[in-house]
């Protein structure tokens, strides 16, 4: 959703109610779809999760990528396909790596978002949060990834069941599961706030 939401491509009966996304200096929240086609795949791309619905199976991976530049750009075929080696590095392209694969996230990421129904609750330096996780979610999803010789029947859990985001509760989305909760937690949401140098956490403990 959050990236759906990013290229503006939310369909009816879905909509963006608030927030920006902001991309060199301009929010493309609001943007005629004019202007969004032209960013689309130009300047901003999403590449999805499962290969087999979103790539053509009568199409080389190659073939596919290097479509998307020539829909954009005039160059050769030869050029299109070296522009599409380690770009990230090349051009030191930014990327929003979307995944509950915690093993893929710290091998891949600079910087962590922890989204927990839909908020953010905790963004730090990829070590900073693996090591020293701030926000209560965080802790206990770190804590429920299985680990080299730790017997599964030991393996922790996260207490409770996560409510609907359709109808999420009142507070602190996570109260109701988290071990440090108290009555404001319950009847107040926390936002993101600093709890130490380049980290933020939405969390009332840290006040």
């Amino acid at each position: 959703m959050v990236g759906f939401s990013i290229l503006g491509l939310i369909d009816p009966p879905g909509r963006i109610v608030a927030g920006k996304a902001m991309f060199e200096g301009h929010d493309l929240v609001g943007l005629p779809e004019r202007t969004l086609r032209g960013l689309r795949g130009n300047r901003i791309s999403m590449v999805f999760q499962d290969p087999l619905t979103t790539l053509s199976p009568t199409m080389r991976i190659g073939r596919q990528m290097t479509n998307v530049i020539a829909a954009h750009r005039a160059m050769p075929k030869a050029e299109a396909r070296r522009r599409c080696g380690d770009l990230r590095q090349e051009l030191t392209i930014a990327y929003l790596f979307i995944s509950h694969d915690l093993g893929v996230v710290e091998r891949l990421s600079d910087r962590v978002a922890v989204m927990y129904l839909g908020r953010i609750v905790e963004i730090a330096a990829r070590d900073d949060l693996f090591s020293r996780p701030k926000h209560p979610y965080t802790q206990a999803f770190l804590d429920a990834v299985p680990k080299i010789g730790r017997d599964r029947a030991h393996s922790v859990k996260i207490s409770g069941e996560r409510p609907s985001p359709l109808d999420p509760l009142a507070g602190c989305h996570f109260h109701h599961r988290c071990p440090h909760a108290t009555e404001r937690c319950r009847l107040e949401a926390s936002q993101l706030k600093a709890v130490g140098a380049d980290r933020s956490a939405a969390c009332h403990l840290y006040e």
